[in-house]
C-alpha cells in the first residue's frame, strides 16, 4: 500500500516506528498493526483510502453501529457504537476464528495503556483502542478479568486526558468483581 501525502499529513510522530520501504510503501498488514497497536493516524487514513469510507460505514452498519461515521472529519461516534464493535470483535461474531483471534492479538498489544488498562491490576488481560484529538480522549476495550470478560467504552471531550477514563475503568472493575 503505498502512502500518499494527504495519509502522511496525519501522522502524529508514529510513522518513524513504521516498516516503509525506500518508495513510502507500506504492507498493508503492517498497516493494520500500526494503526492498532500504535493507533497511527496515516495508517488509518490510508487504509480507509483503501477500502472507501462508503464500504467502512457498510460493514458497521450492519454490525449495529448506528451512530459512526468514517465518511465525515467529525467522525461521530457514541460509547454505545463503539462497544457493540468491541463485542464483535472480542466474540467474533461474523469473523473466521483466524482473523478474531488475530485482531484480539492486536488490541491485546496496543501500546497506549494509559486509560481503561492503566489501574486495572497487574496481569489482568485488556485489548483496549485509543482514539485522541483535541476535544477527545476515548478508550473502548475488552477486560478479560476474573469474573468473565466484559467490554467498557468511554468517550470524553477532553483533550488527551486519561485520568478519568483510568478511573472509571477501576470503578467497573470493582464492581463486577464484587470488591
Amino acid at each position: 500500500m503505498q502512502l500518499q501525502p494527504e495519509d502522511l499529513e496525519e501522522d502524529l510522530g508514529t510513522l518513524d516506528d513504521l516498516r516503509l520501504d525506500d518508495s513510502g510503501s507500506l504492507p498493508v498488514r503492517a498497516a493494520v498493526e500500526a494503526m492498532i497497536t500504535h493507533s497511527d493516524n496515516a495508517s488509518a487514513v490510508a487504509i480507509l483510502h483503501l477500502l472507501h469510507g462508503a464500504t467502512v460505514d457498510e460493514t458497521l452498519a450492519k454490525l449495529g453501529l448506528e451512530h459512526t461515521s468514517v465518511n465525515t472529519s467529525d467522525l461521530p461516534t457514541t460509547a454505545g457504537d463503539m462497544a457493540i464493535l468491541m463485542e464483535a470483535v472480542e466474540t467474533g461474531r461474523d469473523l473466521p476464528s483466524q482473523a478474531q483471534a488475530e485482531m484480539r492479538d492486536l488490541l491485546l498489544r496496543q501500546l497506549t495503556r494509559a486509560g481503561i488498562p492503566r489501574l486495572l491490576p497487574d496481569g489482568v488481560p485488556v485489548g483496549n483502542k485509543t482514539g485522541t484529538w483535541t476535544g477527545a480522549t476515548h478508550d473502548v476495550a475488552f477486560v478479560d478479568a476474573p469474573g468473565g470478560i466484559y467490554v467498557l467504552a468511554v468517550l470524553s471531550d477532553r483533550d488527551w486526558d486519561w485520568e478519568p477514563i483510568a478511573r472509571v475503568s477501576r470503578a467497573v472493575f470493582d464492581v463486577l468483581s464484587g470488591e
